[in-house]
């Protein structure tokens, strides 16, 4: 872009700088950069010029700088993040209370913050924390959940950043709690498809994605936990031989429904009636009832 973009919310047109980095956040899958990627695009020697950039989209909403975790990294990062012109105009006539608070919980990253920590760190009495947040969650700036440790205590991040499954308890949670209803259907589909064949955790979650029987992504490892909650209620069991192997590809065990143990009656399972050596059996005898293994456990049963 060139230096007659327009800017947002009918100001002033973009300079050359910032017409350039808007365009380069653009293009990036989670439309955010490091400093080191300025770097690498632009060059040391206009990193000043891309800072100031950087600064004035700052002011005028258009980027903004969160802690934010990147794809394959372990830890969050310091990042501009490019918001989009209708995200920018959310921004106009809020107080300096409001943008502090905003501040505050953009720097949280995915785990949030909750409001005594707010308090804290803006120095803001907790009624005007309160305004502030409402404000914002108004605005679709913010967010609030209620980690599954803390039942009680919210938190709040930026409206667009999802938090981490620890803190919410995964794809088996609604509202902090976990959902044994919906635990208990997807059990049920997949007892239902085991029916038919033997299956692994991954053919099974194939068949959610392509189905849309579940409104909730079930990964892999999500209908992996199905399977151990069947497994230890002995519903189902591993597959064992050529049919059950573990694929080359997933490395996966296939399961099937547990097969029923037949009731045993006593008087029917007497062990002599099998024995293929009954014939010499004689007391006293080198095959004897005295010294029969497997009469003695009979008679223990």
């Amino acid at each position: 872009g060139g230096g007659g973009a327009a800017g947002s919310g009918g100001g002033r047109p973009y300079t050359v700088a910032e017409s350039e980095l808007i365009a380069f956040l653009e293009g990036l899958p989670d439309r955010a950069c490091g400093a080191n990627e300025l770097k690498d695009r632009f060059g040391a020697e206009r990193m000043g010029e891309m800072a100031s950039a950087a600064s004035t989209l700052m002011a005028r909403h258009r980027i903004s700088q969160v802690n934010l975790r990147r794809a394959g990294s372990a830890a969050e990062d310091i990042v501009f993040r490019l918001q989009s012109v209708d995200d920018a105009r959310k921004f106009e006539n809020l107080t300096k209370e409001h943008m502090l608070v905003y501040e505050i919980v953009a720097n949280a990253g995915a785990t949030g913050v909750d409001r005594k920590r707010l308090g804290i760190d803006s120095g803001l009495p907790t009624g005007h924390v309160t305004k502030a947040l409402a404000a914002l969650e108004k605005r679709m700036l913010i967010k609030s959940f209620k980690p599954v440790a803390s039942k009680i205590k919210k938190h709040w991040l930026l409206f667009d950043i999802d938090p981490p499954e620890e803190l919410t308890g995964g794809v088996f949670y609604t509202d902090q709690a976990l959902d044994e209803d919906f635990i208990e259907q997807l059990r049920q589909v997949v007892l239902g498809n085991l029916r038919k064949e033997p299956m692994s955790p991954s053919q099974i979650a194939a068949f959610f994605a392509k189905t849309g029987i579940s409104t909730v992504v079930l990964t892999t490892n999500d209908v992996r936990q199905i399977f151990d909650t069947l497994l230890y209620d002995g519903k189902i069991e591993p597959v064992a031989g050529v049919d059950g192997a573990p694929t080359v590809t997933t490395g996966e065990t296939k399961f099937r429904l547990s097969r029923p143990v037949e009731a045993r009656n006593h008087l029917t399972a007497v062990p002599c009636g099998a024995c293929p050596v009954r014939a010499e059996c004689t007391p006293g005898g080198t095959v004897s009832p005295a010294t029969c293994v497997y009469l003695s456990e009979w008679l223990e049963f």
